[in-house]
Parts: C-alpha cells; structure tokens; sequence
C-alpha cells in the first residue's frame, strides 16, 4: 500500500538503489544490479546502530521511502544520494525497518545510513 498522498508529496529528494547481483568476476570486483531511481526524504539523524558482531556504527542520516518501491531495500544495496552514481560516492545500509500500516502491509521504509 502506497504513502497517503500527502506524505508522499514530501519525498521530493532522488535516490538511488543498486542491490548487488551477487557475481564476482575474474578481477575480484562484485558485479551489481539494476538500478532503481526513487523518491525518498533524507533527514539528518544521528545514532548508534548494533552490528551482528556487537559493535556499534554511527549512522547520520535516515532515508524515509514508500512502501510501494519496486526494489526491495536489503543490506547488500548501494546507495547514492546525489547526483552521481560513481562507487566513490556509494553508502551501504545500516538499518533496515519496513513500518506496517494497521493490516499488515508496508506503509513505508525507515533507512538508516
């Protein structure tokens, strides 16, 4: 289920996805998917996520995206906020929490990076 209209009039900023395709080719670099150009809101927020290892990471912004995003959010996807969509200017996930409406669908996505 997709954003209230008047929410998603809010996510004015363009991200982009890249999931990893999982490939590694004879140099050693991992091959990447097909790219998916979104509308989000990135929000300053400053906090400290747990790592599997116990470890914390300090995260500064948090991406809000709809629900209805044709590219599921994983911890294997890049991210770029800008313009460009050169791997210097890739962020990995930090936190990844779909929000649920009252019946149980995806309202929207809560990122962390």
């Amino acid at each position: 289920m997709p954003l209230d209209p008047q929410l998603r009039a809010l996510l004015h900023t363009v991200i982009t996805l890249v999931p990893s395709a999982a490939t590694v080719n004879v140099y050693g670099e991992v091959g990447v998917g097909t790219a998916a150009t979104v509308f989000a809101r990135l929000q300053p927020h400053v906090r400290e996520v747990e790592k599997m290892d116990g470890t914390f990471d300090r995260t500064d912004t948090m991406i809000f995206l709809d629900g209805a995003v044709t590219t599921t959010p994983t911890f294997d996807c890049q991210v770029f906020t800008g313009s460009s969509t050169s791997p210097a200017f890739a962020r990995k996930l930090k936190s990844i929490h779909p929000v649920y409406d009252e019946i149980g669908r995806i309202d929207h996505w809560e990122l962390l990076l």
